[in-house]
């Protein structure tokens, strides 16, 4: 075997040694390189063009759960047939189709793109990329706009802490003065509580509305729910007629150490249509365990001990 190789060595090392075999050879591989370089010259002057009368669409500003809908238009500026290959969206809520017939030079094809915005909210910028035969195979396109809170016909009118009221605010601490509750929503400061509290409080929501909505109970499909064990909720009635107001009972239980802060999420469907929209009310505050010591800072800076010489 060895002595196959070393004669096969021999071989390749006289042919390439060989000045006019060489020239040959170089020759050869020269035009071949040509003719390639000159064919893919050609293939890339011949090959399809896709060119969008836009690649970016703005809807604007709507409300959250409109379904936005766009048509992205195109023309085959090449010169030969253009075939989408793939169009693929960046997330679920995007849906694209396509033109998938060959488009020919000079023709007009588009790529059609559905975008919910359930789920979705405040500054959006949604992608489709699309590949084709053509020159530049790859495009990326955009639809964007904003999603805002729908207006809620529920309003939080009062707010009842240990069977005192008080004002409802924002997440800054900003009273909400009866104006539309929209993302965050409304909070409750409990200030500072101790570990092992039952902290009972209710929320006043009015139907400011011109129609009846309705309220799940708690106890059927959870349309009145906590966001986990530490509190529960429940609603003093299911209809709220326009006017009219509903109560909201919940119960926190502090139980862990710290910085507090739980929500109830009111989901409610007006009458006239099944398309639900939700209230978040939130409750916060600061969770402390009275047997253990309190550290507390200095006015001069951290607290540190005292030693007398």
């Amino acid at each position: 075997m060895q002595v196959r190789t070393l004669f096969i060595h021999h071989l390749v090392a006289q042919y390439l040694h060989d000045d006019g075999i060489v020239r040959k050879t170089l020759s050869l591989a020269f035009s071949f390189l040509s003719f390639f370089l000159c064919a893919q010259s050609r293939d890339t002057a011949n090959a399809p063009v896709i060119t969008f009368d836009e690649t970016t669409h703005d809807f604007g500003t709507v409300v959250q759960g409109t379904v936005v809908t766009h048509e992205f238009r195109f023309t085959n500026t090449g010169k030969t047939p253009l075939v989408i290959t793939n169009v693929c969206g960046s997330a679920g809520s995007v849906v694209p189709s396509f033109t998938k017939e060959p488009v020919a030079p000079g023709k007009n094809g588009m790529v059609k793109v559905i975008f919910s915005t359930t789920g979705n909210l405040g500054m959006q910028d949604k992608t489709v990329t699309l590949t084709s035969n053509a020159k530049d195979n790859t495009v990326v396109l955009h639809i964007k706009g904003q999603v805002i809170f729908p207006e809620q016909p529920l309003l939080v009118e009062k707010v009842i802490l240990r069977n005192a009221l008080q004002k409802p605010v924002d997440e800054y601490g900003k009273p909400l003065n009866g104006q539309s509750q929209q993302w965050p929503g409304c909070f409750l400061d409990i200030d500072t509580v101790t570990t092992g509290e039952k902290i009972s409080f209710a929320f006043i929501l009015r139907n400011q509305g011109n129609s009846p909505v309705r309220i799940m109970d708690v106890t059927n499909d959870k349309y009145i729910s906590s966001n986990d064990e530490y509190i529960s909720a429940s609603a003093s009635k299911i209809s709220v007629a326009p006017g009219d107001t509903v109560k909201i009972s919940a119960t926190l239980s502090t139980k862990r150490l710290g910085p507090e802060r739980r929500s109830v999420i009111v989901s409610y469907f007006p009458d006239d249509t099944r398309t639900y929209t939700s209230l978040y009310l939130h409750v916060k505050g600061f969770v402390i365990d009275p047997s253990l010591p309190v550290l507390s800072l200095s006015e001069n800076g951290p607290l540190h001990d005292t030693v007398t010489q």
